[in-house]
């Protein structure tokens, strides 16, 4: 009887054990190096690695990548780079699914002691408007805490939505005509959606002058199908401007990225 008592308890507890999402390393990292808001470098395995935060995008701090550098860059790597500091330039580490990506750079949810708590970077980035949701089905088991976190962002106009009700809109023809001086910067664009294109990644709408692409991940935030919703009406968005194919582009991600015009 003791024995069968015995087994049960240990049942429950692996059970309990396996159920835990958040299951962080036991290792502490040494940070050699803050290379931009999403993206640092630590000793792991006593070698020099890159780790790329999961679930988020920061601005770009660096040209020459397949992003502008965008107004909020410098902000997100100084906010990470503090929070590492004032850790004393260790943290901890949780995997997901996919331990490496496509440029063998490890991805983690990063996190760092704050007093007795533990705090992870990754969503302090986003809660702050200073990131992105760069979610994956696979990849990402802290979506819906991620999402919270935008939605805080804007709500509270912070950061990337600090300009939400003070940047400039502008006809997507005038940005297509001056396209170097917008990359990079938080603008409302208006224009009229005139195709719609889908794939198993992402949804693309887009005009003569300008294009906007929402992954499929993020689709569950809308209610209504976005061709339903935007296609051949007078819209406009909000977010940082970047160029594909010679014309502008953003990368949306939420509804309140959007805005119908009357009579559109």
């Amino acid at each position: 009887m003791k024995l069968f008592s015995f087994i049960i308890v240990a049942l429950i507890l692996v059970v309990a054990l396996s159920s835990c999402t958040r299951v962080i390393s036991a290792h502490r990292y040494k940070v050699l190096k803050v290379i931009d808001g999403d993206t640092i470098k630590i000793l792991y395995n006593g070698e020099e690695t890159s780790v790329r935060y999961i679930g988020i995008d920061t601005p770009e701090t660096h040209s020459g990548s397949d992003k502008p550098i965008g107004e909020y860059g410098e902000q997100a790597y100084e906010f990470n780079k503090k929070l590492i500091s004032n850790a004393q330039n260790v943290v901890e580490l949780e995997f997901d699914k996919d331990l490496y990506d496509r440029y063998h750079r490890l991805l983690a949810y990063v996190y760092v002691k704050n007093a007795a708590s533990s705090v992870m970077i990754n969503s302090e980035l986003i809660k702050h408007g200073l990131a992105w949701p760069l979610t994956y089905t696979d990849t990402s088991k802290h979506t819906m805490e991620f999402w919270k976190d935008y939605r805080y962002a804007y709500q509270h106009r912070l950061g990337l939505f600090s300009r939400y009700t003070s940047a400039p809109t502008v006809d997507a023809s005038v940005v297509d005509k001056s396209l170097s001086e917008y990359l990079g910067k938080l603008t409302w664009v208006r224009f009229h959606p005139s195709s719609y294109k889908k794939t198993s990644y992402s949804i693309t709408l887009s005009s003569t002058y300008f294009s906007v692409t929402v992954r499929t991940p993020e689709l569950g935030e809308f209610a209504t199908p976005l061709k339903t919703l935007y296609l051949h009406k007078w819209i406009e968005v909000y977010g940082e401007v970047w160029k594909k194919e010679n014309k502008g582009e953003m990368l949306l991600h939420a509804p309140f990225e959007f805005k119908i015009l009357q009579g559109g």
